[in-house]
């Protein structure tokens, strides 16, 4: 098994209650780093102490070198950095001099399977900027977006909401309004890999609608027109479930209109109402393997888990 990473800085958010959660816009001062210290959407533009991730340098806005597909295509972009060697080969022998940069997971991986695991681990680059929307959004979200019905919403502007968050449910907010593509469409494939190493393939067909990141700037709407995102999922695999279909309209705030969801079945080829979408129900296409809220890394609302912003961790990350 082969793994590829890079070196990059994670803010850790885990285990914090929502009760007594307020408003925490910053101030205008500290507004004022964004694009300064930090990059406008908040990270550390420096370099860390032993130069491992390096300094952002944003020289890239909207375009690849190399890759000349017309923008929005769909086509795969391809790997400005393909040349590249490993800088450092982590294996079983070589695993405790670098734990402190692993996860629980990764260091797992080399105890279960320490002849074959290894991580590749190349140089970082921060050469990728966003446009300068996504920036002046984050500028202003930054002195005016707020956590409302204790993390259960968001009033704000849409993608990157706290550039420079105070707690746990703010990260979170960030995790689930990223700056993406106004429309989506993809073709997902999901391997199911059994302890025994068998694998169950999946796959389905997603189209998503994200209002906030309309190319028309006069279009994007404010949170309070309610929803965040439309989707609808067909599965395609494995065949047992092929033609089931999920709708889905995902709110900014999950206590004042919680996510609709409508799906329809094969077998009964009926549309049903899907109450309480979400949480620890099944995704489609993934062999029952992976439920709703481990989609994008977490799914959905918060309200079942306490999450806390107890700092930063470098840690390597694979790709």
């Amino acid at each position: 098994m082969n793994r590829h990473g890079v070196v990059i800085s994670l803010a850790a958010a885990i285990s914090m209650s929502f009760a007594g959660l307020a408003a925490a816009a910053v101030s205008p001062e500290e507004a004022a780093r964004l694009g300064q210290d930090l990059t406008c959407v908040g990270a550390e533009r420096a370099a860390n102490a032993d130069g491992s991730i390096p300094e952002f340098r944003g020289i890239h806005v909207g375009e690849v070198p190399g890759w000349d597909a017309p923008p929005h295509s769909g086509a795969h972009p391809v790997d400005p950095y393909a040349a590249d060697k490993p800088i450092l080969v982590i294996t079983a022998a070589n695993v405790a001099e670098h734990a402190d940069r692993l996860t629980e997971g990764q260091q797992a991986m080399f105890k279960r399977y320490p002849d074959t695991y290894k991580i590749n681990v190349y140089e970082g680059r921060r050469d990728f900027a966003y446009p300068e929307v996504v920036c002046e959004r984050a500028r202003w979200n930054a002195e005016n977006a707020r956590i409302v019905d204790d993390g259960f919403g968001y009033e704000g502007l849409g993608s990157i909401p706290f550039p420079i968050p105070k707690n746990g449910v703010e990260v979170l907010w960030n995790h689930q309004l990223p700056f993406r593509s106004w429309t989506q469409d993809e073709i997902r494939d999901i391997a199911a890999v059994t302890n025994s190493g068998s694998i169950g393939w999946g796959r389905s067909h997603g189209r998503c609608l994200a209002p906030s990141t309309n190319p028309d700037p006069a279009a994007r709407p404010h949170t309070s027109d309610g929803i965040g995102s439309y989707c609808f999922t067909e599965t395609l695999l494995p065949l047992r479930e092929r033609g089931n279909i999920s709708l889905i309209h995902e709110p900014y705030n999950y206590r004042a209109a919680a996510r609709t969801a409508w799906s329809y079945n094969t077998g009964t080829r009926r549309v049903r109402l899907a109450p309480g979408y979400g949480y620890d129900q099944p995704l489609g296409g993934s062999n029952g393997l992976m439920i709703i809220d481990e989609d994008r890394l977490f799914n959905g609302a918060p309200d079942r888990y306490d999450w806390e912003l107890i700092g930063k961790k470098e840690i390597i990350i694979p790709a």
